[in-house]
């Protein structure tokens, strides 16, 4: 179902969808709003292409001094007057990646369920996941960049990567933003982080979190969330 509101649509999921495994393009930029109406949305599974604004379906790379981001989400950004709200994601699967590629020269690998950038507002989204694993990569229970709005969600699942973090790696104030908040929201589950397989030029560090791994700028706030969590960073 689908109504225009003001300058974006709204968007309403009626039933339960089940993607049964098979892959689908991740959305370039989400502008509009959708209202999960507490429907669960599972079965996904993401690979390398993305659909752009155009309706036109290309491999996800973003190039820059020779070597590549792989990134694995739903939506690669949601945009600052974006919404999604009462969703429920049976987690996500992704296909991609694979060794020798990574050694002619990926930068960064990025997994979330939700969103690798979201600007807008998320809001009341459950994620429920046995387990996301991606060696050497930034893994996070809903998004990778948080430049927006978290609120009233929660995410049960073991996560493990490089570095990782219950809801999201970073919660950040930059660019665009000018507030950036995770407020009522949970994680349930395991974090494990260890350096991997794929060692890339870039790697300074790696971390684990229970909620973010960094919260940078003083209007980045955190408030009233909780994580119950086992930790292991090696």
């Amino acid at each position: 179902q689908k109504n225009g509101v003001s300058a974006a649509n709204e968007y309403i999921i009626n039933s339960n969808i089940n993607f049964k495994g098979y892959e689908i393009a991740q959305i370039e930029t989400f502008k509009d709003r959708i209202d999960g109406n507490s429907k669960t949305l599972s079965n996904m599974v993401v690979g390398n292409k993305q659909l752009t604004e155009d309706g036109v379906v290309k491999v996800n790379e973003n190039v820059g001094d020779n070597k590549v981001d792989i990134k694995y989400s739903l939506f690669l950004s949601i945009s600052k007057d974006a919404e999604i709200r009462n969703a429920f994601y049976m987690g996500i699967g992704f296909v991609g990646y694979e060794k020798e590629d990574v050694e002619e020269g990926v930068r960064n690998i990025y997994v979330a369920p939700i969103t690798i950038n979201n600007y807008g507002r998320l809001d009341r989204i459950f994620v429920h996941r046995d387990s996301i694993k991606a060696d050497s990569a930034y893994v996070a229970g809903i998004a990778i960049n948080n430049f927006g709005g978290i609120s009233s969600s929660q995410v049960y699942a073991d996560l493990s990567g490089r570095t990782v973090a219950g809801v999201a790696i970073y919660n950040k104030v930059g660019g665009e933003s000018v507030i950036a908040t995770v407020t009522d929201t949970g994680f349930y589950g395991n974090i494990t982080a260890v350096v991997g397989e794929y060692i890339s030029s870039e790697l300074t560090y790696i971390a684990g979190a229970g909620l973010v791994a960094e919260n940078i700028g003083q209007s980045a706030m955190i408030s009233n969330c909780e994580a119950i969590a086992s930790v292991s960073v090696t």
